[in-house]
């Protein structure tokens, strides 16, 4: 049975996605469909796609071959307490994968990327900040919310205690961080380091599709319905794919594409990046120590 022996973990909102596909196209990586199974994160049960080891392996081998490097993507296991540690006792020489982008930019992306999938009701950025400190008491929690802990943005964005506890659990030799300026600046070179990273052969690609920043709903009661399908909807799809003989639909696809829409969000106004500045220096400063890079322009 195949099993992943690369994971990119972190973090949302930090190019994972675009990454994730460009070494999927390789002919010697396989990457996993969905890219984000989230097994390990059991402190985030509502965001694990499968819980028995058993489901988990089945997603690796759907596809034949031989492949050198074997991955998935799931983003959130930087940020929990436990995946670290599972993903090690699943494989004590599994290479790691982390993607950091200036918490700023992140947290407003994050933001916009929880209230497309409905974790997150407030529209307004700033008030969805605000909401923090009684949303960790509990309430003003969304009822669509699968995880409260996805709406704590400065934890998310705080960096340096995430990547301590992953430098703890695995040798540096298997980690491999990626700063998103360089992969925006130079992709094909960043790409190249990974390869190298994983063990496998430069393809010569020289052409990277870019990655969707923004989005919203068109119709966003109709977002809601698309992501959070009530359990007869789910039941009346499988019952079709199955007299049919189909593995998917489609049609939610084809109604999820058109409802949603690609825009650059306005910036973030100049007085409240300051304050988001501020709170991150301490903690961007003490991740460029543990880089041994300076970064402290994110905050600047």
């Amino acid at each position: 049975m195949r099993k992943p022996n690369f994971f990119i973990i972190g973090a949302p909102k930090s190019g994972t996605t675009a990454m994730a596909g460009y070494l999927g196209d390789h002919s010697d990586v396989h990457f996993c469909e969905p890219k984000e199974p989230c097994f390990f994160s059991s402190d985030f049960p509502g965001q694990q796609l499968v819980k028995r080891e058993e489901d988990y392996l089945a997603l690796f081998n759907e596809e034949q071959g031989a492949f050198d490097a074997v991955g998935e993507g799931s983003v959130w296991s930087l940020y929990s307490q436990v995946a670290l540690r599972n993903i090690r006792a699943f494989d004590p020489q599994a290479r790691i994968i982390v993607m950091l982008r200036n918490p700023v930019e992140q947290v407003y992306s994050m933001h916009q990327e929880l209230y497309h999938r409905r974790y997150e009701t407030e529209a307004d950025f700033i008030t969805a900040w605000g909401l923090q400190d009684s949303r960790r008491a509990g309430q003003n929690i969304p009822a669509h919310c699968k995880e409260s802990a996805f709406l704590q943005y400065g934890q998310i964005a705080s960096y340096a205690e995430q990547v301590e506890r992953l430098l703890q659990i695995f040798s540096r030799e298997q980690v491999q961080i990626v700063i998103f300026d360089d992969f925006k600046a130079d992709t094909r070179k960043t790409y190249q380091t990974l390869l190298d990273f994983l063990g496998v052969g430069d393809d010569g690609r020289t052409e990277f599709r870019p990655s969707l920043e923004s989005r919203r709903h068109r119709l966003h009661w109709l977002g809601a319905f698309l992501i959070n399908q009530p359990d007869w909807l789910v039941r009346v799809k499988s019952a079709v794919k199955g007299v049919f003989g189909l593995n998917q639909l489609g049609v939610r696809d084809m109604v999820a594409k058109y409802n949603t829409v690609i825009e650059k969000r306005p910036p973030l106004p100049p007085e409240f990046r300051e304050e988001l500045k501020d709170y991150f220096r301490a903690d961007v400063l003490r991740l460029s120590r543990i880089l041994n890079r300076d970064l402290s322009h994110w905050c600047q």
